[in-house]
């Protein structure tokens, strides 16, 4: 299997990541990183480390870093603006590398996600091809909603783990997910480029929704199915975002405090795998900021901290 994970500057999350696939299975599997700008030093210590993964980088290397800094960059930019900044869309990027690929399928990560338990990948990848799934679901961010336990029409034990098979509904946004989901999930290669090789490369999750719909209806009458495992296999990180984010009050700026944790993990006085297989603790990241940042800005982000998950929460997440 080819697992592709996406990356931007977040070195110590994207450690973490890699060891997770590593230790649950995937050393059978291929792993490209495709890294959106991180600076060169955080991915050849990433690559000392893993030697047989391969990193691919975007063509404006760590230009985009560069641009987020100075506060030039913004995820809303369309490809013009891009290019002015001498950037280029992640979603083309992504999608130019994921295409030569020639697997059936592939899995994609996040950074910022892990494996939490392991699985014989080629017997569930077998499993999978010969029920003509097209989306195997391994995460829904903790929220019941989003789970599909009560459309489930048939379970099978497929690689040590219950693979759970279903047709979706849509009766509310959340049901999206159920149809498509573009990380955290093993999919098949057509169906992800599909969903998200929208003109321009638009990356918002009614396109992608739409695309990966009518891509369903062309399959009418050919064997399809949808299928996901029986609890989560992969969390989420919420100690930081590669976003810049405002839920009341001031925009919270992200990447000072990405920079003070990579820069402390490459120092190696971050420990990449501290609370595995939960998130980061709270504690343990302010006392990494606090090497690196004065008092009021880890009590900024242990602020930020607590309304990033309380936005999840209010969503239905039980984190």
């Amino acid at each position: 299997m080819e697992v592709f994970v996406k990356s931007f500057n977040r070195p110590f999350y994207l450690e973490r990541c890699l060891l997770t696939i590593e230790r649950c299975g995937g050393q059978a599997c291929n792993i490209t990183v495709l890294d959106d700008g991180t600076p060169m030093k955080y991915l050849r210590a990433i690559q000392s480390r893993f030697p047989r993964v391969r990193i691919v980088q975007s063509p404006h290397g760590e230009l985009k870093t560069k641009r987020v800094a100075e506060g030039s960059f913004s995820e809303s930019l369309n490809d013009a603006e891009l290019a002015q900044l001498g950037l280029v869309n992640s979603q083309q990027f992504w999608c130019q590398e994921i295409a030569k690929c020639n697997e059936t399928y592939i899995c994609v990560m996040e950074e910022d996600c892990w494996f939490t338990r392991g699985c014989a990948f080629d017997d569930l990848l077998r499993h999978l091809n010969i029920n003509g799934a097209l989306l195997f679901r391994m995460f829904w961010n903790s929220i019941p909603a989003v789970s599909a336990q009560d459309r489930i029409n048939h379970r099978a034990q497929a690689g040590g783990i219950e693979v759970q098979y279903y047709f979706p509904t849509l009766n509310n946004s959340f049901e999206r997910t159920f149809w498509f989901c573009g990380a955290q999930a093993i999919i098949r290669r057509d169906y992800w480029l599909h969903a998200c090789t929208a003109p321009n490369y638009n990356f918002t999750i009614g396109t992608q929704f739409s695309r990966a719909f009518d891509f369903v209806k062309e399959m009418t009458g050919k064997r399809m199915t949808f299928a996901q495992s029986a609890g989560q296999m992969i969390a989420h990180g919420y100690s930081t975002t590669s976003r810049k984010t405002r839920f009341t009050g001031e925009l919270f700026e992200p990447h000072i405090y990405n920079e003070a944790l990579s820069e402390a993990w490459l120092a190696g006085r971050f420990n990449s795998a501290e609370a595995l297989p939960n998130d980061f603790s709270d504690d343990y990241i302010a006392s990494v900021l606090g090497s690196e940042m004065n008092e009021d800005q880890v009590a900024n982000w242990r602020e930020w901290k607590l309304r990033f998950l309380n936005y999840y929460r209010s969503m239905g997440a039980e984190i």
